[in-house]
């Protein structure tokens, strides 16, 4: 047997022929290897773009971090302190309710800041992605032609609704809301908490509310006297985000319960006349 493959090697692949294509396999790769790095294939991508394109990553537990060197330069330059709470106040948000986010004019006329969900292995929202880029995103909702007018109870026998919008009613002894959606009503119940909020909200419509003060509102027990803690802030923004499953058409776009980021939330209503 060891004879027959000597034979096979020897009269299909003669040794010379070896010897030569090993040469040619070397000097090839060199040359591969020299062009390659005298003048290395140009990139699609500008080179510079990781260090001048601020980028940033949230986590609830960590906080918010830079990660290139123009973000990094953004967080420890001392900027103001409420655009910073205005950047760490929409990335917490985009995570929790696993939406994306664009913030117009941030941190500057010109530019916007867009945020979007980073997905794990599992499935889950593992943090918040967030890049500074060109002001020429449009917004959906800016592109979302909901008409606030309003509409009348048809049904005789119906209990009492009050009419919000052409998209939203709130039953006025219970907590129950009815939602318009793709042509269709929908009643949902409310928690407790979210009847305590989106009542006060309607009672202040159209006037933008702190955080603390609607914190203060549901949970009375938890004192806010020197801010919200972070985990304090976390349960009010939770609970807005299942408010908004609620009653907004599009969860996803809110066109009645609007975050003012920085600052708190405002609620959107039209009364019927």
């Amino acid at each position: 047997m060891h004879d027959l493959m000597q034979q096979i090697v020897y009269w299909h692949v003669p040794v010379w022929q070896l010897l030569l294509a090993a040469i040619a396999i070397a000097i090839g790769g060199g040359w591969l290897l020299y062009s390659h790095f005298r003048d290395p294939p140009s990139s699609p991508f500008p080179i510079d773009i990781w260090d001048t394109q601020p980028m940033f990553f949230y986590e609830a537990a960590n906080g918010i971090s830079g990660l290139n060197a123009a973000a990094q330069h953004m967080l420890l330059s001392g900027k103001d302190e409420h655009e910073l709470a205005v950047l760490v106040d929409l990335m917490a948000e985009a995570l929790a309710e696993e939406r994306v986010l664009i913030q117009h004019d941030w941190p500057q006329s010109g530019t916007a800041l867009l945020i979007f969900p980073a997905v794990g292995k599992t499935g889950n929202s593992t943090g918040a992605l967030g890049m500074i880029t060109a002001n020429t995103i449009h917004s959906i909702a800016a592109t979302t032609g909901i008409d606030i007018n309003l509409i009348q109870e048809t049904e005789t026998d119906a209990p009492v609704w009050q009419s919000l919008t052409l998209h939203l009613q709130h039953h006025t002894t219970g907590a129950r809301v009815r939602v318009k959606r793709q042509s269709r009503w929908e009643e949902n119940e409310l928690s407790y908490a979210e009847q305590q909020l989106l009542q006060f909200l309607i009672n202040h419509a159209g006037k933008v509310q702190t955080a603390e003060t609607l914190f203060a509102i549901v949970w009375q027990e938890n004192p806010t006297d020197h801010g919200l803690q972070p985990i304090y802030r976390d349960r009010l923004r939770r609970l807005v985000y299942q408010l908004r499953r609620n009653i907004e058409p599009i969860p996803h776009n809110p066109t009645h319960l609007i975050t003012v980021h920085g600052v708190g939330y405002i609620f959107h209503t039209q009364q019927p006349t």
